[in-house]
């Protein structure tokens, strides 16, 4: 009897103790410490056990914000965005800031279907005028460069370079666009008048080893060791140096 008394109240206290974990502000708190000593893997563990007790996940949660940013596996975030997507009939912005980790994420690990997925959703369903909303739709058009949907990226480059985003995204967007002429003249005239008019662009380099490497694939080999001499004189500090050195 004594013992059924014991097994009854041990089923209750594990009961009580998964109810009080559930309060999402000591969670949270509970989070934030472990972050703070750069403990991320018993943060990660935390929001996850969280989550798995939740019957439905709130895309306002702030332990589910924690849970994407700390979370490396893919797949956990593809289904946790499932399902707030499926339940909820209004997104708000912290819906779209989950989507927006995912497409980073995703291109940082090279999913780019996972990518294409959620990007598209973020696309149609943000909507917004911030400069975040255009730099994830950066990483979206990048996930279509990788994928092959040339048309779709540059659709997408397009809305945004529309939009006058800030220079640092605009070279982005712009590096990419060049990256999708397949006419080798027009590839290489936008890269001379993309370092001629960005000089002082962190991505100068970036686009002088790409008309390098674009002239050493066309099999142009005396402007290939032009270039290749350009760039050794005059990007000795490029962190692409070796790079072009052992072309």
């Amino acid at each position: 009897m004594k013992k059924r008394i014991l097994i009854f109240f041990s089923i209750l206290f594990l009961n009580l103790l998964d109810i009080f974990s559930l309060n999402d502000s000591i969670v949270l708190e509970k989070i934030q410490v472990h972050v703070k000593k750069k403990e991320f893997i018993e943060a990660s563990k935390l929001a996850e056990k969280y989550i798995k007790l939740l019957p439905e996940l709130d895309q306002s949660d702030k332990v589910i914000r924690y849970y994407f940013l700390l979370e490396s596996n893919l797949d956990k975030l593809d289904q946790a965005l499932d399902s707030i997507y499926k339940t909820n009939d209004k997104l708000n912005f912290r819906f779209h800031s989950l989507v927006f980790i995912l497409i980073e994420k995703s291109l940082l690990q090279g999913d780019y279907q996972l990518g294409v997925k959620w990007g598209d959703i973020y696309k149609k369903e943000a909507r917004s005028k911030k400069k975040k909303y255009y730099r994830g739709l950066y990483y979206f058009a990048c996930h279509l460069y990788k994928m092959n949907d040339k048309h779709a990226a540059l659709s997408v480059i397009e809305t945004v370079l529309r939009e006058k985003p800030k220079k640092n995204l605009k070279d982005k967007l712009t590096l990419l666009k060049i990256l999708h002429y397949k006419n080798e003249y027009q590839f290489m005239l936008e890269s001379k008048n993309f370092i001629k008019k960005n000089p002082d662009s962190n991505y100068v380099d970036l686009v002088f080893v790409n008309t390098i490497q674009n002239a050493k694939t066309n099999n142009k080999k005396e402007r290939f060791i032009e270039l290749k001499l350009d760039f050794s004189e005059d990007y000795k500090d490029s962190i692409l140096y070796d790079q072009v050195t052992k072309m």
